[in-house]
């Protein structure tokens, strides 16, 4: 195997940012990705725009959300500001 990533990088996400835990909760919980962090591999870290980009791309297809859900959160993507 190269020296690329193993395992396909991503964890299930979870099913709405609530629920997602905090790294002195992290019990075990499936599904579930500590704040700040996109379920990637930490061997394979993106850099933050592509984290950005594949976080709203993950909510937008994994999520049954309402067009203006949607519409939101690609409003919200587009005030982002990269240093």
């Amino acid at each position: 195997m190269t020296g690329r990533c193993r395992g396909g990088g991503l964890e299930s996400p979870p099913t709405n940012k609530l629920h997602m835990s905090t790294p002195g909760e992290r019990k075990g919980k499936p599904g579930t990705v500590a704040p700040g962090r996109t379920g990637l591999q930490e061997s394979c870290r993106l850099p933050k725009r592509k984290r950005t980009r594949m976080a709203i791309c993950t909510y937008n297809a994994r999520t049954l959300a309402s067009e203006a859900a949607i519409e939101d959160l690609m409003m919200q993507a587009k005030k982002i500001k990269y240093d």
